[in-house]
């Protein structure tokens, strides 16, 4: 019999102090056996105390283990579930409490797979070769994954897994996993769009996912279309792939045809403003932006290149002094063009102080001038 006298806190049989009556093990039965929501707030507490509060030696904490998972074994689901629940964030929980739970249902196992910080490397790695999917996408969710549990994880090919994964923006994906990935991409098609929104994508393979997707759209319309109203939209369908394509290996390109028709047709209604043409590059249409930009302008499109290109934002500070926009959508121009300059990168203080100086102190014929050279 493995029970705590009530009294001295003493397990009578081993001799073990154990610093609370609450911990006996004839009070955990009882906390377990019964169905009421104040017992299984209790047994929570209790167990979470035991870890946290109790000061247990090494032998104490090989005693309570076994009556938790006795205790765990003999449990209806929910009452596991609680129990993982309440062990998934705890530093303390005993490891063998934790791997007993891992193997649960998936249900019960899911708060240790994902949270545990008990729950180690090679914990996982045994996991993923013995169990299946649901059990990876659960510790494919975790925030501390290193590479090699990644690798593991992506080589099993598990779409469901992958989808996990590409969503969990808590970690870096090794650079070998992302090709496995890019070709699951291919025949997962949502798996694109969050592949492609990682900052840590290489950049060779961002160009080939838009190109793979950008192909799977144009087989879509070009079947779904009639004949007469594919003929009209192809080459628009065909300019805005191939600038998704080109902006990942060179964000300054000079836009096609149909993008520079579309711009002098807003310009032509009335509705080509600095506002909008800013809006596109937010939306990260850079050839419209581009079109946009060198219709409003009227300037060509290496002016409009040398323009975007300058790290002190001379010719910028020219075109807002010129068309008379305020110094706050100036800054805004200038900021939002860093990404076409330097991708992610920040921008440099030094050289946001000198555009704004420039802006601030240029008149309006100096910038004529640098805009006719």
């Amino acid at each position: 019999m493995n029970e705590y006298d009530q009294n001295s806190g003493t397990d009578s049989e081993n001799g073990v102090t154990i610093p609370m009556a609450r911990f006996r093990s004839d009070y955990l039965y009882e906390l377990a056996r019964r169905k009421d929501p104040e017992a299984r707030r209790e047994l929570g507490n209790v167990v979470t105390d035991l870890f946290i509060s109790a000061k247990l030696s090494l032998r104490e904490q090989d005693i309570v283990a076994d009556i938790l998972i006795t205790m765990l074994k003999q449990a209806e689901k929910d009452l596991r579930l609680a129990i993982s629940e309440r062990l998934s964030n705890l530093e303390q929980a005993p490891l063998r409490v934790v791997l007993y739970l891992s193997n649960d249902d998936i249900d019960v196992a899911r708060p240790i797979l994902t949270y545990s910080p008990v729950f180690e490397e090679m914990d996982m790695m045994l996991v993923i070769e013995t169990r299946d999917s649901e059990y990876w996408q659960a510790i494919a969710a975790r925030a501390d994954l290193r590479a090699a549990v990644i690798r593991a994880l992506v080589e099993t090919r598990d779409v469901p897994t992958a989808r996990v994964l590409v969503n969990n923006n808590e970690i870096n994906i090794p650079a070998d996993s992302f090709a496995i990935l890019g070709d699951m991409s291919e025949t997962a098609n949502d798996l694109s769009v969050p592949l492609l929104k990682r900052k840590d994508l290489p950049q060779d393979l961002v160009s080939n996912i838009y190109r793979h997707v950008g192909a799977t759209i144009r087989e879509n319309l070009e079947q779904v279309l009639p004949p007469e109203r594919w003929a009209i939209v192809k080459e628009h369908v065909d300019d805005v792939i191939a600038e998704h394509v080109d902006n990942v290996v060179d964000k300054i390109k000079p836009p096609g045809d149909a993008m520079m028709e579309a711009a002098e047709g807003l310009k032509k209604r009335g509705k080509l403003t600095f506002d909008g043409v800013l809006q596109a590059l937010k939306n990260d249409q850079i050839s419209s932006f581009i079109a946009q930009l060198i219709v409003f302008s009227g300037l060509g499109f290496k002016k409009i290149q040398e323009m975007i290109s300058e790290e002190d934002g001379l010719k910028m500070a020219a075109l807002c002094r010129i068309h008379r926009i305020e110094k706050k959508t100036f800054l805004k121009f200038f900021l939002m063009t860093q990404k076409l300059r330097h991708g992610e990168r920040m921008v440099d203080p030094m050289h946001l102080n000198a555009a704004l100086s420039k802006y601030d102190f240029m008149p309006m014929e100096d910038a004529k001038a640098i805009l006719e050279k």
